[in-house]
């Protein structure tokens, strides 16, 4: 964990699990991909970010799907 020791926060364990339940949520009711059309080479741009002060991902669509 980041935040350990004697002044550790004492919401640092439920955050993490929100956080694991809400991305298992969503990874359960949608397909998540991207958009129809993109080249491997297109994707792989997508993916190798751009540089700033910090490396951020490309703009890029992100099509989410039910499943029910």
């Amino acid at each position: 964990m980041v935040f350990s020791g004697k002044r550790a926060c004492v919401g640092d364990t439920l955050s993490y699990w929100l956080l694991y339940l809400f991305s298992a949520n969503i990874i359960y009711n949608f397909n998540v991909s991207t958009e129809d059309g993109l080249s491997e080479k297109e994707i792989n741009t997508i993916m190798d970010g751009e540089f700033g002060i910090t490396l951020s991902p490309a703009t890029h669509n992100i099509v989410f799907k039910s499943r029910i």
